[in-house]
């Protein structure tokens, strides 16, 4: 046999390899991770006959991924060929439905309504493939939630058929999709939602009905979380309660505060007991008190190997990453941890948040607020109370950033000032009319800029990251700079910028970065 068709033999049995492995991804990271090592290690064209050859999967898991395969080739052969397998009526039922949803939601092609008019029983249809993704969903969640993110592509009126299908099933196999679909941030499809959560019955529905109202009812906008909490009473009248568990297991890990405000937080699960169905968990998580929850990636099936080694609380420690960057972490109590997390979601009930919450969040969250709610010391919760009052003079603010900049901590903060300086160092020339090889003065560029729009954002993140800093050194034990961080967060919105001697200080040292 010649040689050339052994090799594309070969290939394309291994490209087949790799597209199934699509089904079997945990999270989005790693479907992503696949797709993206489909498009470079494949011809486009062996690609593209592969994914129509899959096309009539009933999987959403798998739709997704081909999804997401389709958008990283040649637009003007895959939109073609994705068309043509839509009109094909020697297709499957599945497999035309599977090429337009792509078409629509992942490549932005409008596909007319009569390409599909001859199809009968697609009701039925998408009833088999929302069952397929519930009996998938017992071996890897992250199923549920590829479905319902490709449901809330499409009009409201794709909900409310969902939620219709969804009381064919058993009670007990609709409650987490129910729990996902009330997270919806189209009030009505949430409010349908948990219409269909109420209309269940907690004998049929068993314990995880019960575990999801619990978790609604801390995570949800207040309007919602008055209304689950009310049923939730109404339950235990019933004579049905949700006794919360011990947090045995769980830790959290708090990366120091960045001067954005951002701060990066490890939830970590290890089994207890060999008897324990559910595997070392992970989520990792970016809030901000100010912004909200800017990121979320999870996994349930990680290795014990793979997860920091547990220290006492309060200790300090430096974790390795994939791409060889270093992260000094913070042992901090489980229950702080949550505290951050729930502070950040009033960002998004408040409308100040910079981006909608969903995706991951909405997956993992129940594995944070299946306990009770996070109690958190006074002291902790004082850093954060921005009307607090304090007498100080300027030499007070001088010595507490001689004395916090000291922190190895406060180098990122530098790098973040000096990258934000690279981004308008044009523009600052520019408008003050400056040659290119003058030199800028902190002070002089901070009273420039004070006027700029959204600079009052530069100065609410700095607040907010010192009273995260001011926090986490304190729990640290190092309240001598817990005290500082402090001092200057209260400062850092009663006075000009080019008068700040922290502002100044990184500015100073980030213009001499340029």
């Amino acid at each position: 046999m010649d040689e050339k068709i052994i090799n594309t033999f070969q290939q394309r049995r291994q490209l087949e390899a790799a597209i199934d492995e699509l089904s079997q991804s945990k999270t989005e990271r790693a479907m992503l991770r696949i797709v993206r090592q489909i498009a470079r290690s494949y011809p486009a064209h062996m690609v593209l006959s592969v994914l129509l050859k899959h096309l009539g999967d009933a999987s959403s898991q798998m739709r997704g991924g081909l999804g997401h395969l389709a958008t990283l080739l040649p637009p003007e052969e895959v939109t073609p060929a994705l068309r043509s397998a839509a009109a094909g009526r020697q297709n499957s039922v599945q497999m035309r439905l599977n090429a337009v949803t792509i078409l629509e939601r992942f490549l932005g092609e409008d596909v007319s309504p009569a390409l599909l008019s001859d199809l009968e029983n697609s009701d039925e249809l998408a009833f088999q493939s929302l069952c397929e993704a519930i009996e998938e969903a017992e071996r890897n969640r992250y199923v549920l939630l590829e479905y319902v993110t490709q449901m809330r592509e499409e009009e409201e009126g794709v909900a409310y058929f969902v939620l219709e299908q969804l009381r064919r099933l058993p009670p007990a196999d609709r409650v987490d999709l129910l729990r996902l679909i009330a997270q919806d941030d189209r009030p009505s499809v949430a409010t349908a939602a948990l219409n269909e959560l109420e209309a269940l019955n907690p004998a049929e529905a068993g314990d995880q009905l019960m575990l999801a109202l619990h978790s609604l009812s801390i995570t949800l906008p207040p309007d919602l979380r008055t209304r689950v909490a009310r049923q939730i009473r109404k339950l235990q009248f019933s004579g049905w309660s949700y006794e919360p568990p011990s947090p045995i297991g769980w830790r959290a890990l708090l990366g120091p505060a960045e001067a954005s405000g951002n701060q990066t937080i490890w939830f970590l699960y290890t089994p207890t007991s060999a008897k324990e169905s559910m595997a070392c968990a992970f989520i990792s998580m970016v809030v901000n008190m100010r912004t909200g929850i800017l990121a979320t990636y999870g996994s349930d099936e990680m290795a014990r190997e793979d997860l920091p080694q547990p220290h006492q609380v309060g200790e300090l420690f430096t974790v390795s990453l994939d791409d060889d960057q270093k992260i000094v972490f913070l042992e901090a109590p489980f229950d702080y941890g949550r505290w951050l997390v729930q502070k950040a979601l009033s960002a998004h009930w408040d409308g100040v948040a910079w981006q909608p919450l969903f995706g991951e969040y909405s997956l993992y969250n129940d594995w944070l607020w299946q306990f009770g709610e996070p109690a958190v010391a006074a002291a902790l919760q004082d850093y954060f109370q921005s009307d607090a009052e304090e007498d100080y003079t300027l030499a007070d603010l001088e010595r507490a950033v001689v004395e916090l900049t000291q922190h190895p901590v406060l180098h990122r903060w530098y790098t973040h000032c000096r990258m934000l300086l690279r981004a308008v160092r044009n523009d600052l020339y520019m408008n003050l009319d400056l040659d290119d090889d003058e030199t800028l003065h902190a002070d002089f560029v901070l009273r420039e800029i004070e006027n700029w729009p959204d600079m009052h954002l530069l100065f609410q993140g700095l607040q907010t990251g010192l009273q995260a800093l001011a926090a986490w050194l304190h729990l640290a034990g190092d309240e001598h700079n817990a005290h500082n961080a402090a001092l200057l967060a209260h400062s850092s919105m009663s006075m000009p910028g080019h008068e700040n001697p922290l502002m100044l200080e990184l500015f100073g040292q980030g213009l001499r970065g340029l």
